[in-house]
């Protein structure tokens, strides 16, 4: 009976080990200008699964990650809650370069399709938060002069023509594919507290991405 019990249990542990040696997995590689550590997390419904950590020793990394079916999301958190999402398969290999500033992250992608397109919307945020900090700053510096109002004025027309063009790359983005899976993330933009697109006069892109 112990001999049998022994085999039983060797064979658990044979079939242990070969599951964990055939776990499909993705290479991500790449550079970033900060050498601390970075967590890939994994979106999976309403929440987000630690799956691996990556060790940005030198300002380079280079691994592989487990992949959890075709076409999953994930998540590269940085410290100070600074982030940025991609889209990987198994057998995947991915490239970044990764530029982390004080006031956004910025880079590129190879390697999957739906990470480019991930990588684009990202690319519109940071340029309508580029815009948007320099408007700021041109308030501050004319706050106190004779010609405010005017300024402020003109500053009002740009940050309309900036949302305006903000919702507009959106819809393009998901007419141009209402069935790509990375469609969700446009409803998640927001300038502030304000959505970018809005359920009150935009409910069509809304629904269409559902």
């Amino acid at each position: 009976m112990r001999i049998y019990l022994a085999a039983i249990a060797g064979i658990a542990l044979l079939s242990s080990c070969s599951n964990t040696s055939n776990q499909e997995t993705f290479h991500i590689e790449g550079n970033v200008n900060t050498d601390d550590v970075a967590y890939i997390q994994q979106l999976m419904g309403d929440s987000t699964v630690v799956v691996d950590t990556l060790d940005l020793s030198g300002s380079h990394f280079s691994a592989d990650i487990p992949a959890n079916g075709e076409d999953g999301i994930y998540n590269v958190m940085f410290a100070g809650n600074v982030n940025f999402r991609f889209a990987a398969s198994p057998n995947d290999t991915l490239k970044f370069d990764i530029n982390i500033t004080p006031t956004f992250l910025h880079y590129t992608v190879e390697g999957n399709e739906y990470s480019k397109l991930l990588q684009e919307q990202q690319v519109l945020m940071g340029n309508t938060i580029s815009v948007l900090d320099s408007l700021d700053g041109i308030n501050k510096m004319y706050r106190d002069s004779a010609n405010f109002e005017e300024v402020r004025m003109g500053l009002n027309q740009v940050y309309q023509s900036t949302m305006i063009n903000h919702r507009q790359a959106l819809i393009d983005m998901v007419n141009d594919d209402s069935t790509n899976l990375t469609n969700i993330f446009v409803i998640y933009h927001q300038v502030g507290n304000s959505p970018v697109l809005n359920p009150s006069t935009d409910i069509d892109i809304f629904y269409r991405i559902d």
